[in-house]
């Protein structure tokens, strides 16, 4: 049995639904030549029986073996919540389909011996399991394309970012907890890359130390590449909005020119990807190779279309319920109140921005939806009614309220009470619809006007105003928004949708990555957000007014 004293090495394996090769790669790890170390399985979430995979060698196992669970989070929480359970000064990042060479962990070891800085991380390589039976594909993958390109280059080469590959490394724990964690919100891939990227500001270096050998044991179709391609293309986009200034290719470059041959063949493949997609993966199946720069156009297509799909939901992000920052101030140090959440658009964001988050709605059924959600969050769900709400008085820093007071025929009294919770130093934030975009969906389709979606406040911009000036507000800015959401709306309306809560959410989301989809190919990207912005400006479908507290006439931005 293993001491009681903290082990050299903590092993961390991240996992989820591979119970089967998670046993085998744990059954490797008890046979390693080198002994001070222990083994952590963070699952996430899993539920292909790892729990039982796990109970059934801990009693025997020779090291200290550690599982900890957590809800679905993806590979980079699982990832730091194996981190926060570590004991070792080293800790070493093995995927749970990489089954270890008997000598990785001593040769991890070894190499941080050898280099003992705090800022030397150690990669090994990665290759293909010896019992796998490796298609055409999976050959140019691996050998020529981004599998684990570190595993090609020579033993001591000091490595970029890119090469910054959790299936097998590991570094100091003291530097990493010290500068950084994985970001969660990379999901999923570019969680490693994107913390590889940020260590190396901290002068990290990468070292390969090709003895560390990791076997893959899960083999890799094109179908399944390609689809895959499409998900990282999302968290590329992700990690280029983040990282601006990062370079975006493995070979440091960032091809700044705008017609170069690769993109004149990616415009010929772009139409021919849909129908070239399932011809090479039939031909992949029967060992059937095609030529290497088939799989490289045709996966990246689809990384590029998942590229565009980011950017996307990154600009609708920014567009739709969007709160202008600098404007609001939310810190880390505040207590925001969401009066009227809804369907909780906005709590994630919050959450990310402040201390704690108290959220109200007079639908407890939304509420006991969203509870399963937010469960080990610093999130406060209370059913309440906005108009008289349980709160003392001046007790929030921050109040965000939005599409809410249009469905009150006694709106004031809203705005008062959102004046009372809200502290004289704080800011409060009310969205309600544009008068112009309600008169225009009201004269599109009857229906609406009829019901106008429960929505009987409407309001000119001058009346608002007079109304929170009337409450004891000062009105700071102005913001015209949700461009994108009063076009889908003109478009439902002119076409008769009929209303369907169930399904309204998912058409508004098909009709936005649509329209988003035909911009960005059309544009080329390069005018989305000016057009974004001039939308906004001629036809928005929210204002969003900052109030503070203070009566008298106060001119907004």
């Amino acid at each position: 049995m293993y001491g009681m004293g903290d082990p050299a090495i903590s092993v961390i394996i991240p996992t989820y639904n591979r119970a089967k090769w998670l046993a085998r790669v744990i059954d490797a790890l008890l046979v390693q030549t080198f002994r001070d170390y222990e083994i952590i399985v963070s699952d996430d979430g899993s539920v292909d029986g790892t729990a039982d995979t796990v109970a059934a060698v801990v009693q025997s196992a020779p090291v200290r073996l550690t599982y900890v669970t957590q809800q679905n989070k993806g590979a980079g929480a699982a990832r730091n919540l194996g981190l926060k359970h570590a004991k070792g000064r080293l800790v070493l990042f093995i995927d749970d389909d990489v089954l270890p060479a008997p000598n990785l962990v001593e040769e991890h070891a070894r190499g941080h011996e050898e280099h003992p800085a705090d800022t030397v991380a150690i990669v090994g390589p990665v290759v293909n399991a010896p019992e796998l039976v490796v298609s055409p594909f999976m050959r140019w993958f691996m050998n020529e394309g981004p599998g684990f390109p570190h595993s090609r280059e020579r033993d001591g080469t000091r490595l970029d970012y890119w090469n910054f590959c959790t299936a097998n490394l590991s570094l100091k724990r003291r530097f990493m907890l010290e500068k950084g964690m994985f970001d969660e919100s990379f999901r999923p891939f570019y969680e490693d890359i994107e913390l590889g990227y940020r260590l190396t500001r901290h002068d990290l270096q990468i070292i390969l130390n090709k003895k560390a050998t990791g076997y893959h044991l899960r083999g890799e179709t094109f179908d399944k590449y390609c689809y895959r391609s499409q998900l990282a293309g999302r968290s590329r986009a992700l990690f280029e909005r983040k990282w601006p200034g990062a370079t975006l290719t493995r070979d440091g470059s960032r091809a700044k020119a705008r017609i170069s041959p690769w993109k004149i063949a990616m415009t010929v493949i772009t139409p021919l990807a849909p129908i070239l997609r399932p011809v090479i993966a039939w031909l992949d199946s029967r060992r059937c190779g095609v030529p290497s720069f088939l799989y490289a156009l045709v996966s990246g297509r689809y990384s590029q279309k998942g590229y565009e799909e980011g950017l996307a939901r990154l600009n609708a992000q920014r567009q739709m319920g969007r709160i202008d920052q600098p404007v609001c101030g939310i810190s880390r140090e505040d207590v925001v109140l969401d009066a009227g959440t809804g369907q909780g658009g906005l709590l994630r964001r919050l959450l990310s921005a402040c201390q704690a988050v108290y959220t109200i709605d007079i639908n407890g059924d939304l509420l006991e939806r969203l509870r399963p959600k937010f469960a080990e969050d610093n999130i406060a769900l209370i059913q309440a009614d906005v108009r008289k709400m349980p709160f003392k008085s001046s007790c929030f820093d921050r109040v965000i309220c939005t599409e809410v007071l249009e469905h009150l025929p006694d709106a004031f009294r809203a705005i008062e009470e959102l004046n009372r919770v809200g502290r004289v130093d704080g800011t409060v934030v009310v969205a309600v619809p544009t008068h112009f975009s309600e008169t225009l969906y009201s004269r599109l389709n009857r229906r609406y006007d009829r019901n106008r979606h429960e929505h009987v406040t409407i309001l000119k911009k001058n009346e608002w105003i007079s109304l929170f000036q009337a409450a004891d507000f000062c009105v700071v800015a102005v913001r015209n928004q949700n461009f994108v959401p009063a076009l889908y709306w003109a478009w439902r309306n002119v076409f008769t949708i009929r209303h369907d809560p169930s399904s309204g959410r998912i058409l508004e989301k098909r009709f936005s990555d649509m329209l988003f989809w035909l911009l960005t190919s059309a544009a080329n990207r390069l005018t989305l957000g000016g057009f974004i912005r001039a939308g906004n400006r001629v036809f928005p479908k929210s204002w969003y007014f900052y109030l503070e507290k203070g009566a008298g006439q106060c001119a907004h931005q």
